[in-house]
């Protein structure tokens, strides 16, 4: 009797052991499967911020729109070659009663965004030129309504056009002085 119940135990250990392995073997393409998804998922993703070493690499590539917020005055001494140009006012959106919106309504954010040369594929980095927390509020707002319309690839100028200038070799714009 002592054992039939040792054989019982030791047919119960191997039938775990083989669950186990099974377990384990079924597990490693689940895992992997997992990682696979995350990683694409997070790589799917642009950078929130890209370096001016990025931009003059990155451009001239298709699929990539360079979008200038500077005013159409400023846009024209001076931006990154190759940009557009859409002032940060454009953006922006105040109700019947002159009441800023925290959103410009979604249809009229499409048909700018699409004359802009911009669809659900383009990576758009947006430049300012950097000179100060004004310049990064408005980039962040612009980033934010990309985001908020489920556009992920969207990134800022890290420094703006002005760092861009510089870390490029080339002459910073003018900029007039205040009196």
């Amino acid at each position: 009797m002592g054992s039939h119940f040792g054989n019982q135990q030791d047919s119960r250990q191997s039938h775990f052991k083989q669950a186990n392995i099974r377990r384990k073997t079924m597990m490693k393409p689940f895992a992997l499967s997992l990682l696979l998804i995350f990683t694409t998922t997070f790589t799917l993703a642009a950078q929130p911020l890209v370096t001016p070493e990025w931009v003059h690499n990155n451009r001239e590539k298709s699929g990539v729109v360079i979008l200038d917020l500077q005013d159409a005055k400023a846009y024209q001494r001076y931006h990154v070659p190759g940009a557009v140009n859409s002032s940060y006012g454009v953006w922006r959106h105040e109700s019947v009663k002159k009441i800023p919106q925290i959103m410009t309504p979604p249809a009229k954010l499409e048909k700018l965004i699409g004359r802009l040369g911009i669809d659900n594929d383009t990576h758009v980095v947006l430049v300012t030129t950097g000179n100060g927390a004004g310049d990064m509020a408005s980039a962040s707002r612009v980033y934010w309504t990309f985001k908020a319309l489920g556009h992920d690839q969207v990134s800022i100028l890290e420094g703006g056009a002005d760092q861009l200038c510089t870390e490029a070799g080339l002459p910073a714009p003018e900029r007039s002085q205040p009196s």
